[in-house]
């Protein structure tokens, strides 16, 4: 035992236990002293005092289970002494209330006040600060604070209503209602009448119960409190109160004294003061001045250096006592107003707050700081209001006219330019704000004129405030009449917009103000020294036939516009444009212009900021029968007759820039082709040359016909033809027939191909459909976005043993081609003239469109180099053959498709025509070298992401797809053809049937859905996990070979009553078979006849009674007791008890199933139990195994 103090006889661990408990008592008391510290007791500060309390309370217990062990005579003392630590005592939350900042009514507790700021504190009185409030809501609804202060708005607040949280998390409340009042008394609140007994006070009914009634007089002050019972006074010792009226006797309100009377509410507001004179009652109020009149104009200040008069500031008026007259009295006095008052303006400039005056002493004194009578300026009068001895009010008219040095003018040189409305303003009239328009920027200086030669130097302060603010502010001091501004230090802060120009007199250098209606000049000034935008927007063919310039003008400033004659200069056509100009409008306009006569237009808005454009020369002509090029052209352009023009270097003639060139037939013109381009009419005649040279050209003819050559360069061309291309040769007996080539070369850019139809010859004529009517026509539209659009058809044909037909070439770049009508021609094999009539259609490079309205048919060739979108809204027939590119091509056939319907026809003639005309087909040469004369139709849509779809059926065509993703889709039958996708993710869709054809596939996971009937039809599909669909096995020529992969494929009725074998390879991988209804299948069976045989499909689900039988021929047979180890594989059969399998076993060749497991299972397959069967050779097992679900029907014969 250890015991550092024998003495007391306790051991030492006993004595640490109680002395832990005393130290424990020791800072419960010290928690409880910190607490209260401060005079606020927080939560936290109560949570301290009772955790130190729990820890005293944990101390003694274990003190007392020490003691247990102390010598027995000794327990009792220790434990009394243990008992003796009582715990501290935990103090009371300190409560935090919100209170009103300040109590205005009638007592500093009643919770009323005209002062709507809170105060938060606890319950003992100590502030909590508004800093450390988080939050405050005054009935549910947030109150915000301003600068830390929060305020009620007036109104009344229940106890309970006011909420608050401080950052400590306590929260507090008002205890009592609230009333903030913050409305004083408005209107009159009593009336006041005089009598032989004194100053009556009749006080109004609308003044509130609690409200009070202060009177002060001359000898003592009167409170009136209005109570439940009516009026009280505080003083009835002073004037007499009965009901709501006062009387208050001369003793207490004697003659010529002021009484004054308040209203303050119970929130302590007060109303306006209503002041009142006494007058005698035997003294009527009629005094006037000595001409009987109530105002008196006096001259004491006029033509007075103001400055001088009141250099002391005041000024007394003694005389004016002598000038008063009453009837009553002989000695009326003045004797208000006694405290400074404001005279008011009576005319001029308004100084009336710069003067003060008062009556002492029956003087009338005016006070004026001679600082601000040295500012005074102009003549202005000011009226003054006094009061007699008898309550009289009278007038003084006061004239002032020191001399006027305010500001006048304004002169604002314009340097440069033009500056709208003349060279300069100066405007006296403030109001006179008209803006001006100035292309000026460089200011050189601004001058400011006075009205009068200063009598002292004057301060003149400039300002200049433009978009973004103050630019300018400058204050000059002038001794003379006029002052000049240099702003040429400023010129780099002026920018174009509108600025604000003032100028005006102010007292110092500071540019304090003198007076708020100090006359200011005020000028606007619109700085604009951009011209006006024009842009051309192309050109317009009117109702006239005539072509306009399509301009958008934009300028925020008014715009006009004239034509230059030759020789005119821009500077002299705006500068003389008074009545010579036609205004167009401000801001955005658009314009259409003939300019036909004249081309130089030049627009120019109000600051003369002018643009010059230069329109397109437009050319009119009847005819073209001989060349128009940059170097020649017809010198007699208004001859429409058949090759009766002759073209010379003086004739009308194109040039290397933008052109318009109309071809139109005048209406008083009877030639039957007037409006045409077109050269000679048999097959030798030499061709016509139109050469527009680079440009954005436009050419607009009523139509082009035979041996014609049109070129219109590099630039953003245009060929409008209104009757289309014409080519029917002379042999229908006219003699302006159109046979021979037409060849169109429309150069690199963004060109327009706008081909009407053949409709002048009556629109029931045999060729009015037409948009190229038998022609031979090549066009190449060039590099560029290009467009064809044809109204009609494209009827190709052939000219006598010339071998080229209808070719176009739309070039690289994303291009456009429209055909209205049909897409057709003249084709006959055993007609020299039209052996070569066909089309050959280039779409170039690009994302190209194609769109056809009538059927495609005849010798048709479709070349696209990269990307695709084609729409054929009719049929497509005849030998019509796509060769597209790699990109994404999408082609929707809204018609049936039959190429090839005989086969008799061939690619050849497209092929004869390139081989013996090369140059003809230049610009597809590479394409046309890999066809075969004897190729039939085809569909080759290249490599990429390609979209076919049928909305009929497709027949004799062979459709080719390379690599990529694409989806083909035939809404009705395929029949006669072959579909060949290359390697990706494509997909097949079927509408109906599928006979006498080929599915090929590549690589990737392909999906073939066909919805009705397949016949007589192969399907290869390559390596992947393909599904397959069919909606009816014709059970005659149908073999599908999946290729590798898991591939599935679905049968949903068999036609088993047409005879014939059939077949489906799975290939490698995991496949599966799903027949739903009626389906016969065989696999490694002896009899293939009438069944669908299926080699290497592992998984096979029967439902809707199809039946399978599984044999052990086929490449079964090939195993043997030598090499069986060298095969394995299981194969699984699901269906119900409506499906059944026959196993078909040969005892002679020794080659069963046997069966060696029932209701097995397999982790693959759950939810199944199997009999499983082995495949036995000669009685060896082999690692083959059938599983044959239990439900199934089960059949098993030998052969």
């Amino acid at each position: 035992m250890n015991d550092k103090d024998p003495a007391n006889g306790v051991q030492d661990d006993i004595d640490a236990k109680i002395k832990a408990a005393e130290d424990a008592k020791v800072a419960a008391d010290k928690a409880a002293e910190e607490a209260k510290k401060d005079g606020v007791i927080t939560a936290e500060e109560a949570k301290a005092v009772e955790d130190a309390n729990t820890a005293l309370e944990a101390e003694k217990e274990a003190a007392k289970e020490a003691i247990k062990q102390a010598p027995v005579d000794k327990q009792t003392e220790l434990n009394n002494k243990v008992d003796a630590l009582t715990p501290a005592k935990v103090p009371d939350v300190t409560k935090p209330m919100v209170v009103l900042a300040e109590d205005t009514g009638d007592s500093d507790s009643d919770g009323i006040s005209n002062n709507g700021i809170l105060k938060f504190k606890y319950e003992n009185g100590v502030e909590i600060n508004s800093q450390d409030i988080t939050g405050v809501t005054v009935n549910g609804e947030a109150l915000q604070s301003e600068n830390g202060v929060y305020k009620l708005p007036e109104g009344k607040y229940e106890a309970g209503s006011i909420n608050f949280t401080t950052k400590s998390g306590l929260t507090g409340q008002n205890a009592a209602k609230v009333l903030i009042d913050t409305t004083s008394y408005d209107g009159p609140f009593a009336m006041v009448s005089q009598d032989k007994e004194g100053t009556s006070l009749t006080l109004s009914d609308a003044i509130q119960v609690g409200d009070r009634v202060v009177v002060k007089t001359e000898n003592g002050e009167i409170t009136l409190t209005k109570g439940d019972n009516g009026w009280t006074s505080d003083h009835p010792e002073l004037a007499t109160l009965s009901g709501n009226k006062l009387v208050i006797p001369f003793k207490t309100a004697p003659s010529q004294s002021t009484l004054t009377a308040v209203v303050t509410d119970v929130a302590g507001n007060t109303s306006q003061a209503l002041n009142h004179t006494v007058t005698d009652p035997n003294n009527p109020a009629n005094t006037t001045w000595d001409d009987g009149k109530t105002g008196l104009q006096i001259t004491d200040f006029l033509d007075k250096d103001l400055e001088t008069v009141f250099k002391d500031g005041v000024v007394t008026l003694d005389y004016l006592g002598e000038k008063l007259r009453d009837p009553d009295s002989t000695s009326p006095k003045l004797i208000g107003p006694k405290d400074w008052t404001h005279p008011s303006s009576m005319m001029g400039n308004d100084y009336s707050d710069k003067i003060q005056y008062r009556v002492v002493d029956g003087k009338l004194e005016v006070k004026m700081d001679p600082n601000d009578a040295s500012l005074m300026s102009g003549g202005f009068a000011e009226k003054f209001e006094v009061q007699t001895s008898d309550g009289s009010k009278l007038y003084i008219g006061a004239q002032f006219n020191p001399r006027d040095v305010s500001v006048d003018s304004m002169v604002l040189p314009d340097d440069e330019g033009y500056l709208g409305g003349g060279d300069l303003f100066s405007y006296p009239d403030k109001n006179n704000n008209v803006p001006w328009t100035t292309d000026d920027k460089n200011w050189s200086n601004l001058k400011v004129a006075l009205k009068a030669e200063p009598y002292k130097p004057q301060y003149i302060q400039l300002t200049i405030e433009g978009p973004d603010g103050l630019v300018i502010k400058e204050v000059q001091q002038t001794s003379t009449k006029e002052l000049t501004f240099d702003l040429s230090k400023y010129k780099d802060q002026l920018k174009d917009g509108d600025y604000t120009v003032k100028a005006t007199r102010v007292a110092d250098s500071n540019g304090t103000s003198i007076t708020d209606n100090e006359v200011t000049l005020v000028r606007q000034v619109n700085i604009d020294t951009v011209a006006p935008v024009v842009t051309v927007d192309g050109y317009s063919k009117g109702e006239d036939g005539r072509y306009y310039a399509n301009l958008t003008v934009s300028d925020p400033h008014k715009v006009s516009y004239r034509t230059l004659s030759d020789g005119m200069t821009v500077e002299s056509a705006v500068q003389n444009a008074d009545g010579k100009a036609s205004l167009i409008g401000e801001n955005t306009q658009t314009l259409k212009l003939d300019v036909a006569n004249n081309n130089r237009v030049v627009f120019f808005d109000e600051a003369g900021n002018a643009t010059e454009v230069t329109l397109t020369d437009i050319k009119y002509l009847n005819r073209i029968t001989s060349n128009l090029t940059v170097e020649e052209g017809p010198n007699n352009p208004e001859n429409d007759s058949n090759k009766g023009q002759v073209s010379s270097g003086d004739g009308y003639k194109a040039s290397n820039e933008d052109d318009i060139i109309v071809v139109h037939k005048p209406s008083s013109n009877n030639d039957e082709y007037a409006g045409f381009i077109d050269g000679g009419t048999g097959a030798g005649d030499a061709s016509i040359t139109v050469d527009t040279g680079d440009g954005n050209d436009v050419i607009d003819a009523r139509g082009i016909g035979g041996h014609t050559i049109v070129r219109t360069g590099e630039g953003n061309d245009t060929i409008n033809l209104g009757q289309g291309f014409m080519g029917y040769g002379p042999w229908y007996g006219y003699f302006g027939g159109m046979d021979g080539p037409q060849k169109v070369d429309m150069g690199a850019g963004d060109d327009t191909l706008s081909v009407g139809k053949f409709s002048m010859w009556g629109p029931n004529h045999d060729y009015a459909p037409n948009s190229f009517l038998l022609t031979t026509a090549n066009i190449n539209m060039g590099d560029g976005n290009d467009k064809i659009e044809t109204a009609g058809t494209i009827w190709a044909d052939g000219d006598d043993k010339q071998y080229y037909s209808n070719y176009f070439n739309l070039g690289a770049g994303n291009d456009t081609m429209i055909i209205h009508g049909q897409l057709t021609d003249n084709f006959n094999p055993n007609n020299p003239s039209t052996f070569a009539a066909s089309n050959v259609l280039d779409l170039g490079t690009g994302h190209d469109r194609l769109v056809v309205d009538g059927d495609v048919s005849g010798q048709t060739l479709i070349l696209s180099r990269d990307s695709s979108e084609m729409v054929f809204r009719n049929n497509v027939k005849g030998v019509t053959s796509f060769i597209l590119g790699n990109g994404a091509d999408n082609l929707t056939f809204a018609g049936h498709v039959d190429l090839q319907p005989t086969n008799s026809q061939s690619l050849g003639s497209i092929v004869y025509n390139f081989n013996n005309t090369p140059t003809w087909y230049e610009g597809s040469k590479d394409l046309l070298e890999t066809i075969r004369s004897d190729s039939a139709a085809f569909i080759n849509v290249g490599g990429g992401d390609n979209t076919l779809t049928f909305n009929h059926g497709l027949w004799n065509a062979n459709v080719y797809a390379g690599a990529g993703n694409d989806t083909l889709t035939v809404s009705e039958s395929i029949g006669y053809s072959s579909l060949e996708l290359g390697s990706g993710t494509n997909t097949v869709k079927i509408g109906t049937n599928i006979w006498d054809s080929k599915i090929i596939t590549g690589e990737g996971q392909d999906t073939i859905n066909i919805s009705a009937e397949i016949g007589r039809t192969e399907v290869s599909i390559g390596a992947g996990n393909d599904s397959v669909n069919v909606g009816t096995w014709m059970q005659q020529g149908v073999n599908v070979n999946l290729g590798d992969g898991d591939d599935v494929i679905t049968v949903s009725t068999h036609r088993k009553d047409v005879s014939g074998t059939s077949s489906v390879e799975g290939g490698e991988g995991y496949d599966v078979f799903n027949a739903e209804n009626s389906v016969a299948l065989g696999m490694y069976g002896a009899h293939t006849n009438g069944v669908i045989n299926l080699t290497n499909v592992e998984e096979i689900n029967l439902k809707g009674s199809s039946l399978i039988t599984v044999g052990v021929q086929s490449s079964l047979s090939g195993i043997t007791t030598s090499n069986y180890k060298d095969y394995s594989g299981e194969f699984f059969i699901h269906g119900g008890a409506s499906e059944s399998v026959t196993l078909e076993n040969s005892s002679s060749s020794g080659r069963i199933w046997k069966e060696v497991n029932s209701s097995v299972t397999h982790p693959e397959h759950s939810g199944h139990t199997y009999k499983e069967y082995v495949y036995q050779v000669d009685g060896q097992d082999t690692g083959i195994k059938l599983y044959l679900d239990e439900q199934l029907k089960f059949n098993s014969i030998t052969i």
